[in-house]
């Protein structure tokens, strides 16, 4: 008796067809513009993480470079990065390279679901779409530019189903084979983008990827190809013919006041004439 009341109880309190509300079922959204800018913003989210722009890209990884330097000499506690000093198991290191590729992850997740739902979208939103997967792809090529320049040789995930193989089934990328793939990127994402300034398609482009930011992180691309350690120096060329591009367009230059970037910081003004490429960290204040 004891035994058919616990199978009796089990059978009511637990389903394998549970729906769950703790998390949006993909398949059913991304089904106009608005939803795909939603899913687009959490691609963009990715910057504000502390293993990339929130900390450790924007400052801690600077350290060992000629950018910057730490304090003190000693190798213990937060020295060991700035003074090259880390071994395999580093949290920093690993933080880092996990938060890039769920951030290429993410991207790819946007860019399939995109191209995959983008036919049934109305014609006005099919032109924001055209946007949205400009942006998205120059997120991933940022991504995979300072996972290269980090890292060197790396897996080039392309696709999500890639993310879900075995590891041991993973190949290393040479930096140029990955050069190439943020080349195409950023291709696309200049013919497709609007410069900030003659955007009328979005309904806010603040701190938002325009063809400006993706011209520029082109030009650092090929600047970077340049160097060490592919040492293609005709990109050297291409890194020029691209800047040309982006300052003959007359749609960016410098600001008057040079202080007005720290200005402009303080109070949460985006100006685009001087900025290609910024990450937002404002968070409104509750009061």
């Amino acid at each position: 008796m004891i035994t058919a009341a616990i199978v009796s109880f089990m059978a009511a309190s637990c389903s394998l067809n549970e729906i769950s509300y703790t998390e949006v079922e993909k398949d059913k959204y991304m089904k106009d513009a608005d939803q795909a800018e939603t899913v687009l913003l959490g691609v963009y989210r990715n910057m504000n993480n502390d293993g990339l722009y929130g900390y450790h890209l924007s400052l801690y990884f600077t350290l060992p470079t000629d950018q910057a330097k730490v304090e003190g000499n000693s190798l213990n506690n937060f020295r060991n990065v700035p003074n090259n000093h880390y071994g395999t198991t580093e949290d920093e290191i690993e933080i880092t390279w996990r938060a890039l590729y769920k951030a290429i992850y993410d991207a790819n997740d946007f860019i399939e679901r995109l191209a995959s739902n983008e036919k049934n979208f109305t014609e006005f939103d099919q032109k924001r779409a055209a946007i949205y997967m400009g942006e998205a792809r120059t997120l991933r090529a940022l991504y995979y530019f300072e996972l290269t320049r980090w890292y060197g040789h790396v897996a080039l995930m392309t696709s999500t189903r890639q993310s879900y193989q075995h590891p041991s089934t993973f190949e290393q990328a040479t930096p140029e084979d990955v050069y190439k793939f943020i080349e195409a990127d950023l291709k696309y994402a200049i013919e497709v983008l609007p410069y900030a300034t003659d955007d009328n398609i979005r309904k806010s482009n603040q701190f938002r990827i325009s063809k400006g930011g993706a011209l520029g992180l082109l030009t650092k691309v090929y600047a970077t190809w340049a160097g060490y350690p592919v040492k293609d120096e005709s990109k050297w060329t291409e890194a020029a013919k691209t800047a040309k591009l982006l300052i003959e367009d007359h749609k960016h230059g410098l600001l008057e006041d040079y202080s007005q970037l720290w200005s402009n910081s303080a109070n949460n003004v985006w100006d685009p004439k001087e900025s290609l490429l910024e990450v937002s960290f404002y968070s409104p204040v509750l009061t």
